[in-house]
């Protein structure tokens, strides 16, 4: 087959969708930015994406729960909150990601705080349905008053996730003195980053039988 020939048939299965030409960088932000909710025992699924370059491959992102053990928890001020409590609290928030495609995921990161005179340690614990992946991230004991800060994970383990949908729990535990609005943990700007290689598209594999036609014809 000529040079020319082999960069036409290329030409064409890239048009057609039937090899990748390159992976599509993007990220998933959820800020929280479309308004508030009351504070309550849980809270259901919600869809505070502000941001997800995903979408033209195939993935969505709009599932999210949050949870209190024994608390409140809602959102307010573009974060999550959960009300501090006099014994440990445990809450957790969770993201579900369903793929569609070859996905490769960067980095998952997070911006985490405490409000209110407490001295005892934020220990968040991230977990994941792949493989069996954990991190534990402790900002450790922190002053007392009010901190803040960032969490940057590498997800160096989850790559290859072809047609899968993937977890994310994010938990925190930490005493607290009350459990007034006035004394809570939060967290922001939940994002992935990641590369999706799009998939050979139905189109494309119907358009198999003209490209060996031409092909054949080349010969």
């Amino acid at each position: 087959m000529k040079l020319k020939t082999i960069t036409t048939t290329l030409a064409l299965l890239a048009s057609l969708g039937l090899i990748a030409t390159s992976a599509n960088a993007a990220t998933i932000v959820y800020a929280f930015s479309d308004g508030d909710i009351a504070f309550g025992a849980n809270l259901g699924a919600g869809s505070s994406v502000t941001t997800n370059d995903f979408s033209g491959d195939g993935i969505t992102a709009s599932n999210w729960t949050a949870s209190s053990s024994s608390r409140d928890i809602g959102i307010a001020g573009g974060q999550v909150r959960a009300k501090k409590s006099p014994d440990t609290d445990i809450h957790t928030f969770t993201i579900t990601i369903p793929s569609t495609v070859n996905l490769d995921l960067t980095t998952l990161s997070f911006d985490y705080g405490n409000v209110g005179p407490d001295t005892s340690p934020a220990n968040f614990l991230v977990s994941s349905d792949v493989a069996g992946e954990a991190y534990t991230n402790n900002p450790a004991t922190h002053a007392a008053g009010a901190f803040s800060g960032n969490v940057v994970m590498s997800l160096t383990g989850f790559t290859g996730l072809t047609d899968r949908t993937v977890t994310f729990t994010l938990a925190d535990s930490a005493l607290g003195n009350n459990g007034s609005e006035t004394m809570y943990t939060f967290i922001d700007n939940v994002t992935l980053t990641g590369t999706a290689v799009p998939e050979p598209t139905t189109t494309g594999l119907l358009g198999l039988g003209g490209l060996a036609l031409i092909l054949r014809r080349r010969r």
